[in-house]
């Protein structure tokens, strides 16, 4: 099967999502966003047989070298990384404008302009992206 990436892997979705592409036979590099603790998040708590197939990287979407290290090479891109507290957005809009905003172009320019045709898929798959389309 084709290799796919998944942003946001380590939330409940994302990797649900990465669960669901594995038992499917899909080779899957999922990006998780660094943290001190070397975590990653929902995706600890998968079957270890499940576990043990993913190509698990640590990156930002907000790092256009971190995305194209998780998105080269992949038929198809799941976007679900994104900040999603609206109550909190109120308070630090910037994080959320540089996460949900500038990381969907991080992710959306390497699979618009890099790939072969025709182009990657990119599903963004969260409230805090939809609306967000990828188009050549």
């Amino acid at each position: 099967m084709d290799q796919v990436a998944v942003t946001g892997a380590e939330g409940f979705i994302g990797s649900h999502l990465v669960e669901a592409l594995v038992r499917r036979g899909h080779r899957v590099r999922a990006m998780v966003l660094y943290n001190m603790f070397s975590s990653h998040g929902w995706l600890e708590v998968l079957e270890p047989a499940i576990r043990d197939q993913v190509d698990v990287v640590f990156g930002d979407v907000r790092d256009p070298g971190s995305v194209r290290q998780v998105v080269e090479g992949a038929a198809v891109v799941y976007h679900l990384a994104a900040l999603g507290s609206v109550p909190y957005s109120y308070s630090a809009p910037r994080s959320f404008v540089d996460t949900n905003a500038v990381g969907t172009s991080s992710v959306s320019a390497p699979v618009t302009f890099t790939a072969p045709l025709p182009p990657p898929t990119s599903v963004p798959a969260t409230p805090s992206v939809v609306g967000c389309t990828f188009t050549t």
